[in-house]
């Protein structure tokens, strides 16, 4: 019995690396650090795929199952926590929202309102106000 159990249990010499289950494949975190990378430029899916090695379809399919989100929500997410940590940041304290928002690759400030404020509870100037520094 116990010879069953340590045979089922991975080997290191094996050739198949063990990665644990949460951890993200290689063209997922691949576009995860490309995408990270490059949030305040234009990212288009067909090319985190191809610097992922992988096709549209497969990053979409991969990434949602991986990260639970799709790569979309992913950059959108993560432009709208870069927009909120400017907006808290002494370093951008003279910038408009606009600004900041455009710098994040935000075009429509309607649309980048609405979202802002679905993930933080409240709107950018709220934030902006709120900010522990002194306009």
């Amino acid at each position: 019995m116990s010879y069953q159990l340590l045979s089922a249990w991975p080997r290191l010499d094996s050739k198949e690396s063990y990665e644990p289950a949460d951890a993200p494949s290689h063209p997922v975190k691949l576009a995860v650090d490309y995408i990270r990378a490059n949030l305040s430029s234009e990212l288009s899916l067909a090319y985190i795929a191809s610097v992922a090695g992988i096709s549209v379809r497969s990053l979409q399919d991969k990434f949602k199952k991986e990260t639970g989100q799709t790569p979309i929500q992913f950059i959108i997410d993560q432009r709208l926590e870069r927009t909120h940590r400017d907006l808290l940041s002494v370093a951008k304290a003279e910038w408009s929202i606009a600004d900041i928002a455009r710098l994040w690759g935000f075009v429509h400030m309607s649309d980048f309102g609405q979202r802002y404020r679905r993930l933080y509870g409240c709107s950018p100037s709220d934030t902006r106000r709120e900010a522990p520094i002194s306009r």
